[in-house]
């Protein structure tokens, strides 16, 4: 079975469908991570699926965020609806900082409300996305609430919007907390891209965690070999490395010793 239809399965069990009955009214929902409880905004089944399970990645989350120290600057690219922003903003603190680079006018306004509603003061968001060179590109958008499938890799039945594309080595010094010290990536197969636009971030030794979700068939229709992704982080560096599989995705996690 693909992930795409294990997700659809899922988003449709019984206890969804309840569950968002249930909940419908409030529009939005309590969860919790290793301590770290925040609360999300959720329009459709979907969106409160994505939420309760932190868009399916609930373990290796978990393990990615035992990496994290208060006082860390954090980069979440492709933040989406911010299921992951708003806990790193939590566990890095007031005196950390989180960066969220969400592309999308829509999606990013969902991830505003969820910012607003955890009441977090360390999140900065922008509207561009990250890659290889400072551009203007297309953006292909999944309109349906909740399924975070916007990307920069063409995709048939998406609709197309222009927006500003940059390069993460162009930024560390007018964002907030310089370097990043952690760096999450899913960008629905563009994280080739994103790499090879912060080479200079990523050799720098304050930038210790990297975690990429390689979409190993988005790449390949993209022309890209998914196996540059782990050696240009090699060649940053980055030297112990934690991977699980999630259907065509790999979930790569990279320290540096």
């Amino acid at each position: 079975m693909d992930m795409k239809t294990r997700v659809k399965r899922l988003i449709r069990t019984p206890f969804f469908t309840a569950l968002y009955i249930v909940l419908r009214p409030f529009g939005k929902v309590s969860v919790s991570l290793d301590g770290t409880r925040a609360v999300f905004r959720f329009r459709s089944v979907e969106e409160l699926a994505r939420a309760w399970s932190f868009a399916g990645e609930r373990r290796v989350f978990s393990e990615l965020l035992q990496h994290v120290k208060p006082g860390d600057t954090v980069w979440d690219v492709g933040a989406n609806v911010g299921t992951h922003a708003v806990i790193f903003a939590k566990k890095v603190g007031s005196e950390g900082n989180v960066v969220a680079f969400e592309p999308e006018p829509g999606t990013r306004s969902t991830l505003e409300h969820n910012i607003a509603l955890n009441r977090l003061a360390n999140v900065q968001v922008l509207s561009f996305a990250l890659g290889g060179t400072d551009s203007q590109q297309t953006l292909f958008v999944d309109s349906r609430p909740g399924s975070g499938k916007h990307s920069l890799v063409a995709t048939d039945g998406y609709h197309e919007t222009a927006i500003e594309v940059c390069t993460g080595d162009s930024l560390t010094e007018s964002l907030s907390g310089g370097i990043p010290n952690v760096v999450k990536i899913d960008v629905e197969g563009y994280e080739l891209q994103v790499l090879k636009g912060m080479v200079n971030t990523l050799a720098d030794q304050r930038c210790r965690v990297v975690f990429c979700e390689v979409h190993t068939a988005a790449l390949e229709a993209n022309g890209d070999d998914p196996n540059a992704v782990e050696e240009m982080l090699r060649s940053g560096g980055f030297t112990q490395f934690e991977r699980s599989q999630r259907g065509d995705q790999v979930h790569l996690i990279a320290l540096k010793a």
